[in-house]
């Protein structure tokens, strides 16, 4: 079987929407620079501004004289969309690579900044901010300057909930930034009213945000710790300015932050339907939620089941609902928990929370189409089915694969994407974790496992393997699963893709 790929790729249009995208860090560095001046961190403010201008520039100059919206179309989008992640988090990681020198250079905060003068780990920081992963290469983040603490928070609330949604939010959105949408959310669900609707789930994310910065204030915690642990907890990202996370924190506080956890999982189109068309039924009514709910009434019960010869049981449903919620919060640390509890917490991290959330992992509507698929197939077996395909009408022979028929409904496609991504996900989980032992052989199977999956979902929970002493190649496969992860593949498939496939300048025509 032969196959044939034609696809005119409109390389100057990619590289405007790619301007339209930087903009989005180069603002991000004038704010933080308000943040060094409440601090009165000024040692900051120079390398934010130098680093903050060159990125607009350069986003000017990409978007004037690029930017060719009439020319882009969805394979153009999902290429845009992987590179525009890609470029935000290169001048995520110069921000803080520029400060962390300067900081060292005056002798500021040396410990904790200088693992972030090392060029790979400022990627690594990057990278897990804007994927609103969470891992870190850093070990004393509370003794960070407060520039970079809120920088690091800042990039998970935009990334997690996506680079996309804070364009659309700014701008009129035509065909081509409606390409954009569908192409990092893969959702079609507010083509009529894409702009009110970006803007209503902005104003829902924000109004959550600081929801979750009156509770964490009103149970004691500090409020610049409140600031940044809201921040990280709707995104679902898993940065902390603490060195242990929620270790210590009281009961009332882990409550406030898996509340927190949960509505960043909930997918924001409920939250859009209750909040602002008030449909407060369909909160039961959506079979996604239903099911989240379930997994997180289920599992809690399991890991609890699996400790129960252990105390402090709010601690095991933490950790179980910061994994479903890929968020990387810890109330205890993972290395010291048993295999079994570490196994159970994989299984939620690649599940996930409800898709059009802020979580990374397969997502619960995935999965509840793979048991669709796995049903219709058991239905297949059955006599009524088979009584249908016998006195069916017999139809021209295709050239598909012998037994598969594919017939073009939206119910198929929806089953087939989920059939796909589910095997390139696990293939890509466990390429990543036989690499990782090759490279990294003293580590046990069980962490690695656990850390790659982590990454690959977005998550942030570490039981030890990401850290500064990993091999440098290694910690590039990290970055590179961060982005894999948060991006659901595809798009980075279709970037490498086009990489090797030259492209005609007309496209054949069928005749």
């Amino acid at each position: 079987m032969t196959f044939k790929f034609h696809q005119k790729i409109h390389i100057k249009a990619i590289f405007g929407n790619v301007g339209l995208f930087l903009y989005i860090p180069a603002f991000m560095a004038f704010i933080t620079i308000g943040i060094s001046l409440v601090f009165q961190e000024y040692f900051a403010i120079l390398p934010l501004l130098i680093t903050g201008v060159v990125n607009l520039l350069i986003a000017y100059i990409l978007h004037r004289f690029c930017f060719e919206p009439q020319k882009v179309h969805l394979w153009d989008a999902m290429i845009s969309i992987a590179l525009a992640w890609f470029f935000c988090a290169i001048f995520g990681a110069i921000k803080y690579y520029t400060v962390a020198k300067v900081s060292l250079a005056l002798n500021i905060s040396v410990d904790s900044v200088y693992l972030l003068t090392k060029p790979i780990n400022a990627l690594f920081e990057s990278f897990s901010g804007f994927t609103s992963s969470g891992l870190t290469m850093l070990d004393k983040v509370s003794t960070l300057p407060k520039t970079i603490q809120w920088l690091r928070s800042f990039q998970q609330w935009v990334g997690g909930v996506g680079l996309i949604i804070f364009v659309l939010s700014l701008i009129e959105p035509k065909s081509e930034e409606y390409q954009l949408y569908f192409a990092e959310t893969k959702s079609k669900g507010f083509r009529k009213s894409l702009l009110n609707t970006t803007r209503s789930i902005i104003l829902i994310y924000s109004i959550f945000t600081v929801l979750g910065i009156v509770l964490f204030s009103l149970a004691k915690m500090d409020i610049w710790a409140a600031i940044n642990h809201s921040m990280s907890a709707i995104s679902t990202g898993g940065f902390t300015i603490t060195d242990n996370s929620f270790v210590g924190y009281s009961n009332i506080i882990q409550i406030i932050a898996m509340f927190l956890l949960i509505l960043g999982a909930m997918s924001f189109t409920l939250h859009y339907k209750i909040f602002i068309q008030r449909k407060f039924l369909d909160f039961f009514k959506n079979i996604q939620n239903r099911v989240f709910f379930i997994l997180l009434i289920i599992g809690s019960i399991l890991i609890i089941s699996i400790n129960l010869k252990l105390n402090h049981f709010i601690n095991y449903v933490f950790q179980w609902i910061s994994s479903l919620a890929t968020c990387g919060f810890f109330s205890q640390k993972i290395a010291n928990l048993t295999t079994a509890t570490k196994f159970l917490m994989i299984m939620a991290m690649i599940i996930g929370g409800c898709s059009g959330s802020t979580v990374g992992g397969l997502k619960i509507r995935r999965i509840i189409f793979l048991f669709q698929s796995l049903t219709l197939r058991i239905i297949a077996f059955t006599i009524l089915k088979e009584k249908k395909v016998l006195t069916k009408k017999r139809q021209p022979k295709k050239e598909d694969p012998s037994g598969v028929y594919l017939p073009e409904s939206h119910k198929t496609e929806r089953l087939y994407e989920a059939s796909v991504l589910f095997f390139l996900w696990i293939l890509t989980l466990f390429l990543g974790v036989f690499v990782l032992l090759l490279l990294e052989p003293e580590k046990k199977i069980i962490d690695i496992f656990f850390d790659v999956t982590s990454a690959m979902s977005n998550v942030g929970l570490s039981t030890g393997v990401t850290i500064d002493s990993l091999k440098t190649f290694s910690k590039i496969i990290f970055i590179f699963l961060m982005w894999l992860g948060r991006l659901e593949i595809i798009p980075i498939l279709v970037l490498f893709i086009s990489f090797f496939y030259s492209c005609p300048k007309k496209i054949p025509q069928k005749k």
